[in-house]
């Protein structure tokens, strides 16, 4: 989810001087995006999809939870490994094209990215199971797939008729690119809690950096802003929301701006998972 400063801003993202310019819907390629940045950080997206099987493994298989994949972008790969245990898998974002390209792949669309090698990662070296599970896999994401819009920043986080609650929430890169500062983190987080069950499952993938500043970030010429909370920051607000069991792990990266970029100061990318509400 990638959002501007609009209408309907709730409490809490009144300050929005970082969100000036940084209109999605108008300046945001997917496909420029998923070019910039997934061939040098698949080592941080099988991250994710490691943390994810840890998530859905505690099921049993056939469980029929419901599953939702806020502020996916224009992928689908994460939720290789919630299929098994899902009847319905929701992936929300705010900018249209993003949602364009994620139906994209769902109709088989030729024009559609393609996330072979991730459902391989998920499917063949997590699971342990045979390449030809992998198309089976993607068949059946397909069939219970689906697209809603949402917006973090509107009283209405996610079209009403996918408001869940939902059983495991999956929030990737989404927070840092709509908050900038720690209190927006709480509220942001505490928004999408509302759509999770207690005793739901919350994981996150988000961002961190050298220093506590707002950061640019590029897709193709078109600069954007982000800021990530530290990872003890990060439990401490989840905790506060009332989470428990909380696991979280760092990966440092390194990001080489390109010519006619600003440094940045980007560290890497940390992980966390967490349980809803009391035993």
């Amino acid at each position: 989810i990638m959002l501007y400063c609009g209408h309907n801003v709730v409490a809490n993202f009144r300050d929005c001087q970082h969100m000036e310019g940084q209109d999605y819907n108008k300046r945001f390629d997917p496909l420029c995006y998923i070019r910039n940045y997934m061939p040098d950080y698949t080592v941080a997206y099988n991250e994710s999809l490691k943390m994810l099987h840890d998530v859905f493994s505690s099921y049993q298989e056939g469980a029929g939870l419901k599953v939702l994949d806020y502020g996916c972008g224009p992928t689908v790969f994460h939720q290789a490994g919630a299929v098994p245990y899902a009847d319905q898998i929701v992936f929300a974002d705010y900018t249209a094209q993003n949602r364009q390209v994620v139906q994209l792949w769902l109709d088989r669309d030729p024009r559609a990215p393609d996330w072979n090698m991730f459902f391989e990662y998920a499917v063949v070296q997590l699971e342990r199971k045979e390449k030809e599970e992998v198309v089976k896999r993607q068949e059946a994401l397909r069939r219970i797939g689906k697209v809603a819009a949402c917006n973090l920043l509107d009283d209405q986080t996610i079209e009403p008729q996918y408001k869940g609650p939902y059983d495991v929430i999956f929030i990737s890169q989404c927070l840092c690119c709509v908050c900038f500062t720690p209190q927006e983190y709480e509220t942001a987080i505490a928004k999408i809690s509302q759509l999770l069950k207690p005793g739901g499952k919350l994981a996150i993938t988000d961002t961190e950096l050298l220093e506590d500043c707002v950061d640019p970030y590029y897709v193709g010429k078109e600069k954007f802003s982000y800021y990530a909370v530290t990872p003890q920051v990060l439990k401490s607000i989840v905790e506060k929301l009332g989470f428990r069991d909380i696991q979280q792990t760092s990966m440092p990266c390194q990001y080489i701006p390109k010519e006619g970029e600003e440094d940045t100061k980007f560290l890497g990318f940390q992980f966390l998972t967490a349980i809803y509400g009391k035993m």
